[in-house]
């Protein structure tokens, strides 16, 4: 009995990793990241920290140096007096300015958390376009390559007579317009593809991950400021610390100095003096009262805009989920009741067409039916995603920043459509 062997080959492929796929939060990570805004703002409210230092300790002494009965043809020995003053505040003015200059420091930085929102909604808004041009691309790719199909099998029925030469004309007509649409969004997505790397600094983009992020949850601010009334809060508190640091400015002065005194026939005297200057004395006091009704004015102001910003912000939240709410609607009602009827449609009719014996112009109506329903469906997701971005900006950001009325990121118009039926050619 022979025994025959068998060997077993086996071939281990080196694992390809793929590069990761972009999600929003890493864009918006990454852009937060090395925003030079946000290093701005925290340099902007260190300088005016840093203001508060010269309020620590006593003021700089001073030295003076006084010589009377000068004798041009130096006959004489002038009379010489040296002084050194020291002023010592009565009350609590340096405090008070110290703490000014931080209040106005934490002023500055309640800017942070706004321009944070403002980053990151351009980084939704230009997450939204990578994502959408991604999803056209597939879509009109499968649907060109589908067209392609139809056109062949209308021309061998042509040969029956079972399609009409314009029939056919309009179809390649239509998978032409497909074609261009598919340029088009080449174009788009080596222009974003641009954009993209000036945010993220990198020379590759990946590609998006085409899932739709969350709905964020509905919530209000009972609990928790608003960024925007934090702010204001902030600035509310500056003002204050101005009409303290106002108040405590008409407080006395006191300059004690010591020093020598030295003249011809007199021997080196020891000289005391005190000084006084008092800055709510007289004329002064109108100075510091309208210091500190100034403050006072623009505190009241402050707490005005904050009741009436606070209502706008509750009403465009409101607005903003309405809309929000509305496009997610038609979104699931269209893609969970009537897009698998349109594929359904058009998996139903392509066994026939590919025996012979089915009508490829129904198939094709069909077909011209789906990709109109399927652009359509990409067009809400985009106006939703937009929709969705600017109800996060108004949650976390400045409603009334210049950015809300004009796109710092510039998108192509076709990036973010409106979710109106028709806006990209069917087959």
């Amino acid at each position: 009995m022979r025994l025959f062997g068998c060997v077993l080959f086996l071939t281990v492929a080196t694992p390809v990793f793929a590069d990761p796929l972009l999600d929003e939060q890493t864009l918006i990570a990454a852009v937060l990241q090395q925003a030079p805004e946000l290093q701005a703002i925290t340099q902007r409210s260190q300088a005016v920290a840093s203001l508060g230092k010269q309020y620590l300790g006593l003021p700089d002494p001073s030295v003076r140096l006084t010589l009377t009965g000068l004798d041009p043809m130096f006959r004489t020995q002038p009379t010489t007096m040296l002084m050194a003053e020291q002023a010592l505040p009565v009350g609590n003015a340096r405090e008070a300015g110290g703490q000014m200059a931080q209040a106005q420091a934490r002023a500055v930085a309640a800017e942070q958390p706004l321009a944070e929102a403002e980053l990151a909604w351009q980084a939704r808004t230009l997450f939204a376009a990578w994502r959408s041009v991604h999803v056209r691309k597939a879509i009109l790719a499968h649907h060109v390559q589908m067209g392609d199909a139809l056109i062949t099998a209308m021309t061998r029925q042509m040969a029956t007579g079972g399609v009409s030469a314009a029939r056919l004309a309009r179809l390649q007509a239509d998978v032409e317009r497909l074609r261009v649409e598919q340029e088009s969004v080449t174009l788009l997505i080596a222009g974003l593809g641009d954009q993209m790397r000036t945010w993220l600094g990198e020379s590759r983009v990946t590609e998006p991950v085409l899932t739709l992020p969350d709905a964020p949850t509905r919530v209000d601010h009972a609990g928790v400021e608003h960024p925007v009334l934090a702010r204001i809060s902030a600035q509310q508190a500056a003002a204050q610390a101005r009409v303290t640091a106002a108040k405590a400015s008409s407080a006395l002065t006191l300059m004690p100095g010591v020093g020598l005194m030295n003249g011809p026939d007199m021997p080196i005297g020891f000289l005391l003096t005190v000084g006084l200057r008092w800055p709510g004395f007289g004329s002064g006091r109108d100075r510091v009262d309208g210091q500190v009704v100034a403050a006072q004015s623009d505190a009241a102001a402050l707490s005005a805009d904050k009741q009436a910003r606070s209502r706008r912000i509750a009403v465009a939240l409101a607005q903003s989920w309405t809309a929000m709410q509305e496009l997610q609607a038609r979104r699931v009602g269209l893609r969970d009741r009537v897009l698998p009827l349109a594929e359904r449609a058009v998996h139903a009719a392509m066994p026939a067409v590919a025996s012979g014996t089915g009508a490829a112009v129904e198939l094709a109506e069909s077909e011209h039916r789906l990709v109109d329903l399927e652009l359509q469906l990409v067009a809400l997701d985009d106006a939703w995603l937009a929709a969705r971005a600017r109800w996060l900006w108004l949650r976390d950001g400045d409603p009334d920043a210049a950015a809300m009325s004009s796109t710092a990121i510039s998108l192509p118009n076709p990036a973010v459509p409106e979710p109106t039926p028709g806006g990209m050619p069917g087959m």
